[in-house]
């Protein structure tokens, strides 16, 4: 169960603040899911082998994703750290040279070939 001190260590807004944030969060333990069934008795359950499922907190080692870039516009051999999901749109947008204002990311920069062929 998080609280509204976790959400902030979670970068999430303060419910006092921000109407549309929840009061209180449920994050299931590693190895668990909670069920799609709300009639069910078993509202959190082992997951079911390798597949995906919500309720997982994003610092997880194993929530990590893999980004691979190649082609046009992308440095060959950038080894990036660990990146947010929301760098991912702003990154594309440049290269597709699209503006988007209102993105909540950032765009990863360090792996763009600059204008001046780096």
């Amino acid at each position: 169960m998080l609280d509204v001190d976790d959400f902030m260590k979670l970068g999430l807004p303060n419910p006092a603040e921000n109407p549309e944030q929840a009061d209180l969060m449920l994050a299931a333990k590693p190895g668990f899911v909670f069920s799609n069934d709300a009639a069910s008795d078993d509202l959190v359950k082992p997951l079911p082998g390798r597949r995906g499922a919500h309720g997982h907190l994003p610092y997880h080692k194993y929530m990590h994703a893999t980004l691979i870039a190649a082609g046009a516009g992308i440095r060959k051999g950038v080894k990036l750290p660990v990146v947010q999901c929301v760098d991912v749109a702003p990154t594309i947008a440049r290269l597709l040279g699209i503006e988007l204002p209102h993105a909540d990311g950032r765009v990863l920069e360090e792996m763009l070939i600059t204008e001046e062929g780096e």
